[in-house]
């Protein structure tokens, strides 16, 4: 039987550690809170000299581990020649780390071509994001387990041939812990006066609709906007768009008397933050992505730990869910309508059941309940 517990799991990231974190990060953390040894393999950079491997702060048992890559211009490289380079890469990350890992748990694609170079007993590759080519990566044949987030991913590597399961995002650790207490108290919140609008992520995301997004606030210059997540360059650790499109937005949002900017948070005050709120929201548009649709969001599950009414855009993983109000995404252009209609409707009061409702759905996806499941997976396919 293997055990997701007392293992050395090597956790591939195709983004860095940092203020900001999201599913891989979190499953990094939890992996470590159950007394795995995790080595969180951030993507190369030539900025690094050799390998370093760092203990976090975040748990003992879990390191940060940044290298300055061996190999040069993959496009340009025979195939034959990349290979030999990833293979020795991966022979200079064993022995930096010092550590067999048991489990290696990919979320990057394209880069070492192979997981059993590793040597691992188990490979899992997550399929956290759309691939930004036609052919999927390699990784995926050499994978024990492959998983997904998103119905879309899913269909299209079932149409390839591969086996692939579809789990939903996760609740941080933190959050499922602070759930119960939301359940408790939250029968004795008063509205805020004025009320408050709370937004949890990356600002730099493409995926948010700028245009809607500003026309909302300036419909509602009676209520106070409250947004927590990098903004700044310098707190970037995920992917971020840095044009001046994306930098007249951040202005903008910057100039309204209404509107706060937190930046990125440690997890517990996020937490206790975030529920001081009485509305939370997403946003998102995705003409000219075809790397990104709206089949789920990480943050979802944060936000409905708290039990806070949320307006957004259609999501397809909730599209039979009566836990949040969405718009069609077809409906997208009257999204600032519907915001402020179904802001009105929401601060004269909801049904009592949807709170414990939204709360409990959230706390049965926590990372820890989907380590079991998962582990339940690895375990049907290699005990």
């Amino acid at each position: 039987m293997f055990r997701l517990t007392g293992k050395t799991v090597y956790l591939i990231s195709h983004e860095r550690w940092g203020a900001m974190k999201i599913s891989k990060h979190h499953y990094a953390q939890e992996l470590a809170h159950r007394g795995c040894q995790v080595f969180f393999l951030e993507p190369p950079d030539l900025a690094y000299e050799g390998i370093s491997i760092t203990p976090s702060l975040e748990h003992h048992r879990l390191h940060i581990v940044r290298y300055r890559p061996i190999f040069r211009g993959k496009r340009f490289l025979p195939p034959f020649l990349y290979s030999l380079l990833i293979r020795m890469q991966v022979r200079a990350l064993l022995r930096a780390i010092g550590q067999k890992p048991d489990l290696i748990w990919c979320f990057q694609g394209y880069l070492y071509q192979d997981l059993r170079y590793f040597g691992a007993s188990h490979s899992l590759f997550f399929a956290a994001d759309h691939f930004p080519r036609e052919e999927p990566p390699t990784e995926l044949y050499s994978s024990d387990l492959i998983l997904t987030v998103s119905d879309t991913i899913r269909q299209r590597l079932l149409a390839k041939g591969f086996s692939c399961q579809q789990i939903n995002h996760g609740l941080q650790r933190t959050f499922a812990e602070r759930a119960l207490q939301n359940w408790q108290q939250y029968g004795s919140r008063k509205q805020n006066q004025p009320p408050v609008v709370g937004y949890s992520g990356n600002l730099r995301i493409e995926t948010i609709d700028h245009k809607a997004m500003l026309e909302v606030i300036r419909r509602l210059p009676g209520y106070q906007f409250v947004f927590w997540g990098s903004y700044q360059e310098n707190d970037l650790n995920l992917y971020g768009l840095r044009g001046p499109e994306t930098e007249a937005f951040l202005h903008q949002l910057q100039c309204f008397p209404n509107v706060i900017l937190r930046g990125p948070l440690p997890a517990d005050q996020l937490a206790e933050e975030i529920n001081g709120v009485d509305i939370l929201w997403l946003c998102w548009q995705f003409k000219g992505l075809p790397n990104r649709d709206n089949a789920n969001s990480h943050k979802i599950l944060e936000y409905l730990s708290t039990g806070i009414p949320v307006i957004t855009h259609a999501v397809l993983a909730y599209a039979d869910s009566d836990l949040m109000y969405m718009l069609p995404m077809d409906q997208a252009a009257d999204f600032p309508d519907f915001f402020c209609k179904t802001a009105a409707m929401v601060s004269e009061g909801e049904d009592p059941s949807l709170v414990s409702r939204r709360i409990s759905f959230a706390v049965e996806n926590a990372y820890a309940r989907h380590l079991d499941y998962i582990e339940g997976l690895l375990n049907d396919i290699r005990p």
